[in-house]
């Protein structure tokens, strides 16, 4: 199928109920009520609209675990909301708050007085936003699922390309390549990019007829005029699922594959997920390894100067759609 009709088919069998998450995570049901705001189609929403869609769906929250380890679990059952669920729905609009403030004109939303809807006349750096807004969300839209991760990756490419220097080489490793056959020899062929040597006998370990050994989807570096293999190296894996803190690990098995000198990788995870907070802090930080490289939704909309190549991509096809699209919001 062709992904005109593929955005025709994952609109026409949307089905957008909040699945299950911790009551604590106020950021992601932020991102719940973002995307109520973008299919309101120019209507707003309010922290009245989220009890009530919540209510109405029988919305059960996961076991909450609170600070202390208490494992209460806080929530709805069978649709009865607890008295608290007015602060609770303050909590989240004050998360949405503080994004109107940190992402400023990025922002593609107006917020006023806990209502919330989608602006007119949106930029290119606005629609971005609503691109990572919703690979942040797969599990609503999985007929799109693996068009929207490759897009991510095509984002992230152009992300660490601004975020490097002008002289930094920048390669793409995952669904869209920059090398060609199969993953041992893209991994040779990467090391001669990057002017340093390989491990024969951790190679040997993959299979010949592998094509792709996942973990790796975006590297760059900073070399030397001397060539010597000690340099800053950024190996970066994209993640748009909801458990994209298991894929932490995956890009350091590649430095096994590589021989370098003094100085090893840093490791990195871009994640479309917008972790970062007014307290200068992530969400969920206690999920985020030590010496692990963030690259979340602020980050990312930060780093991007030239938005052009986002106008030619099947992204900007899928967040106009989404734009254009309506859906009752309770």
């Amino acid at each position: 199928m062709t992904l005109t009709e593929n955005i025709s088919r994952q609109l026409n069998d949307l089905n957008f109920v909040p699945l299950g998450e911790a009551r604590h995570q106020y950021h992601l049901y932020a991102d719940y009520v973002e995307l109520l705001a973008l299919f309101a189609n120019g209507d707003y929403v309010s922290d009245t609209h989220l009890v009530s869609r919540l209510s109405n769906e029988g919305v059960q929250f996961t076991a909450d675990i609170l600070d202390g380890d208490t494992g209460e679990e806080i929530g709805s059952l069978n649709g009865q909301m607890s008295d608290s669920d007015e602060t609770w729905s303050s909590e989240v609009f004050s998360v949405i708050s503080d994004r109107n403030y940190l992402f400023d004109v990025k922002y593609p939303f107006v917020f006023k007085e806990n209502r919330i809807s989608l602006k007119d006349d949106l930029s290119e750096i606005q629609k971005i936003y609503l691109m990572l807004l919703v690979a942040s969300n797969l599990k609503y839209f999985k007929i799109l699922q693996p068009k929207l991760a490759s897009e991510f990756e095509l984002i992230s490419f152009f992300v660490l390309k601004n975020y490097l220097p002008n002289n930094a080489c920048v390669k793409q490793f995952g669904r869209q390549s920059d090398y060609t056959g199969t993953a041992i020899e893209k991994i040779k062929k990467l090391s001669v990019d990057m002017g340093v040597g390989v491990d024969e006998d951790e190679l040997a370990g993959i299979s010949l007829l592998n094509t792709q050994e996942e973990g790796l989807d975006i590297v760059g570096w900073i070399p030397f005029a001397d060539n010597i293999p000690s340099m800053i190296s950024i190996f970066c894996q994209c993640a748009c699922g909801s458990k994209w803190a298991n894929k932490q690990n995956e890009t350091k098995r590649y430095e096994e594959f590589f021989n370098f000198y003094k100085v090893p990788p840093i490791h990195s995870l871009f994640i479309p997920y917008a972790l970062g907070g007014a307290d200068r802090k992530f969400f969920q930080s206690k999920d985020i390894n030590k010496g692990m490289l963030m690259f979340d939704r602020r980050r990312i909309l930060t780093q991007l100067e030239d938005t052009t190549f986002f106008t030619t991509s099947d992204s900007w096809q899928i967040v106009n759609r989404f734009i254009e699209f309506e859906e009752e919001i309770a």
